[in-house]
């Protein structure tokens, strides 16, 4: 299983707020689903119709279910980055989303998602499981009845259709520049080079040995296109690897710790809960991912 260029921005992107709220307009109209965009790194740039569902806007007004709900929309993410086309699934609340890649030169550079809908078949969730799920976050029966009553009720037919006028739509946006790459040869280098060499100690030195460049050259490189130190970058990258192999593997915690380049075990338990709030432990139990295809 690959996890290289998942999760961490390979280059700066830039996204015309304006006109993809139109592109999600349209789908929107067509198909009565929310849909939104995501950026490389699962941060939401732009959703629509704006408010979201109810039902989501109460769960996500509570740090668990915001935490869930951002868990949910990353693994769902990988996992339509490693299929490279869009991936249908229950979220951690018992509705049906959908997330396909933006892919630009080959690399993933962002995602769309649509869903914050009710399974008309009611194959893999009802109301009855949503109210259940939906007790973790402190909602009332009563409320969480009345919210659900009021969600799109949706077929699969009409979720595989939607799913791929999405996907057409992902490879329609950097055409028109809607989402554009800012590119830099030596900085995609560095990037590769990174994704493959995580596991291993990297020092500044190292780098600018390999690049042939001096260290204010780096430094001013990754100021430029990764809008981070060079150390903090790195940081972040490893962390994010951890992410995606807890949340998509079985792997040992102890074995995660020296894949993504951390030798001290108790260090990496210790930094993953100072940047994420939850040890690794924690993340994988806490964030099961239910996935439907």
């Amino acid at each position: 299983m690959r996890y290289d260029n998942i999760g961490v921005m390979l280059m700066p992107t830039v996204f015309d707020k304006e006109k993809l709220r139109q592109v999600l307009k349209d789908f929107h109209t067509l198909t009565g689903m929310t849909c939104s965009v995501f950026d490389a790194n699962f941060n939401q740039i732009i959703f629509y119709p704006n408010p979201m569902a109810t039902l989501c806007a109460k769960i996500k007004s509570t740090p668990k279910g915001r935490m869930r709900c951002q868990s949910s929309d990353m693994q769902a993410c990988i996992k339509a980055a490693e299929k490279r086309a869009p991936h249908t699934f229950t979220c951690h609340a018992g509705l049906m989303d959908t997330a396909t890649p933006i892919i630009y030169a080959g690399e993933i550079i962002g995602y769309m998602m649509f869903g914050q809908a009710v399974d008309a078949e009611g194959k893999f969730a009802d109301k009855a499981k949503v109210i259940e799920a939906c007790k973790n976050y402190g909602l009332e029966e009563g409320v969480v009845d009345k919210l659900y009553d009021a969600l799109l009720v949706v077929n699969r037919e009409k979720i595989e259709a939607a799913a791929n006028i999405l996907h057409i739509c992902a490879s329609y946006l950097h055409l028109r520049q809607i989402v554009k790459v800012e590119k830099n040869e030596l900085a995609s280098s560095i990037e590769a080079y990174l994704d493959e060499n995580l596991e291993r100690p990297i020092r500044l030195e190292d780098l600018c040995k390999q690049f042939s460049v001096t260290k204010n050259q780096l430094y001013t490189l990754f100021h430029t296109y990764f809008k981070t130190t060079v150390t903090a970058y790195i940081l972040l990258k490893r962390l994010e690897r951890a992410k995606s192999l807890l949340a998509m593997t079985n792997l040992p915690i102890s074995q995660i710790s020296e894949q993504v380049g951390f030798a001290d075990y108790n260090y990496f338990i210790r930094l993953f809960k100072k940047k994420t709030g939850y040890t690794p432990l924690q993340f994988r139990k806490k964030f099961p991912h239910e996935v439907i295809g």
